[in-house]
């Protein structure tokens, strides 16, 4: 009897991806569900490798949780938040958060019903030691899906843009810049001045 080690891997990740996800939501402290938050891109991090997406996989880890995650945790534990006005706040919009969720659980139980999907097996596809996933997963970004792909770095650009705008208040009057034009016309009289010492001491 052969053991099924790639299938205990996926359900105990995926339990501890379900999990840990519940408790970003539910945590009351922030710094904990940032954390939990690091934990769920662990998971997901390892149920990609099991599907021999490899790059995202590590993309996932170096990237999110080893710069994205640390900047949030950083920007967290410096910021102060109000705890009972957080917890007003959720209880006020619980209704509205619930209905959202019983929407979108029917939506995802309708499309990944079996009649969607022709799934033989739940098993990923094995590949031989030649293929790669990083070229494949490129020219399916510059080919078949080349317009949701600059769709999306438009819509970060537009995001950077609205966060820049949001956190810019204007120029204070007392804020020191830079005149690139008349660094560019100044010169050698304007700035050095050579004085004789011993000629101004008599």
């Amino acid at each position: 009897m052969t053991i099924p080690v790639a299938e205990i891997i996926f359900y105990a990740f995926t339990l501890v991806l379900i999990t840990s996800s519940v408790m970003v939501i539910t945590a009351k402290n922030p710094v904990k569900a940032v954390l939990f938050l690091v934990v769920a891109f662990f998971a997901s991090a390892v149920l990609w490798m099991l599907l021999q997406a490899e790059f995202l996989s590590l993309v996932l880890l170096f990237v999110y949780v080893g710069a994205v995650m640390t900047l949030f945790l950083f920007v967290v534990m410096m910021i102060s938040i109000d705890r009972a006005e957080t917890q007003t706040s959720f209880v006020r919009y619980y209704p509205f958060g619930f209905l959202v969720f019983v929407v979108f659980t029917a939506i995802a139980c309708y499309v990944f019903m079996h009649e969607h999907w022709a799934f033989t097996s739940m098993l990923p596809a094995i590949h031989d030691e030649k293929y790669n996933n990083v070229q494949v997963m490129g020219n399916l970004l510059m080919t078949r899906y080349l317009l949701p792909f600059e769709m999306s770095a438009v819509l970060l650009l537009v995001g950077m843009v609205a966060a820049i705008a949001l956190a810019f208040h204007g120029r204070k009057a007392d804020t020191k810049t830079q005149s690139i034009r008349a660094q560019l016309n100044a010169n050698k009289k304007d700035r050095l001045r050579m004085i004789d010492l011993k000629k101004g001491d008599e």
